[in-house]
């Protein structure tokens, strides 16, 4: 077996721990310096070890993917996205703050459309209010206790929920 061939194994046996074996397991292998090496080289499927891990939103795998050195900027062979695209499309926002921790020009890294992680995020809240085309809507969404979002809920809320007390103001 020839030096590429093994670095590419190792690539492939590391995309594989990510994707299916315990979190303790992925990072014992990601403590040895010939699966670290290879953290950013893409696997078959065209992700790297940090695409994946973000995707699965493994925060501690991510955060030692970073410690070897990983490039958050990096995109995959399918669509362009770097893992700021990928972990804002999955709603994984701490593996989003890590990653933007690491490299603050991520977030303007473009996909093969052109389109920023940020533009990703915004796509999915557009969607939600699209459905709201008029003027005069106000959505909230985050933390909601002691009533802050105006939702009259004091749970957490995930996605934008019109806030109707405001339905007949000119906002």
């Amino acid at each position: 077996m020839n030096t590429k061939e093994m670095h590419e194994q190792a690539a492939q046996v590391l995309l594989s721990a990510i994707r299916s074996s315990p979190v303790e397991a992925c990072l014992a292998i990601l403590s040895a310096e010939s699966f670290r090496k290879e953290v950013d080289r893409l696997g078959l499927s065209g992700n790297n070890a940090l695409h994946v891990a973000t995707w699965r939103n493994h925060l501690g795998i991510v955060k030692e993917i970073l410690n070897a050195g990983a490039d958050p900027n990096i995109t995959d062979e399918e669509s362009g996205w770097s893992s700021v695209h990928k972990a804002f499309y999955f709603g994984n926002i701490r593996v989003a703050g890590l990653l933007l921790g690491a490299r603050g020009d991520a977030v303007h890294v473009t996909d093969g459309q052109g389109r920023s992680p940020v533009d990703v995020l915004s796509q999915q809240l557009k969607d939600v209010c699209k459905v709201y085309e008029s003027h005069g809507h106000v959505f909230a969404w985050g933390n909601g206790s002691n009533f802050t979002l105006g939702t009259g809920s004091m749970d957490i809320q995930l996605v934008p929920s019109r806030v109707e007390a405001l339905h007949d103001q000119d906002v």
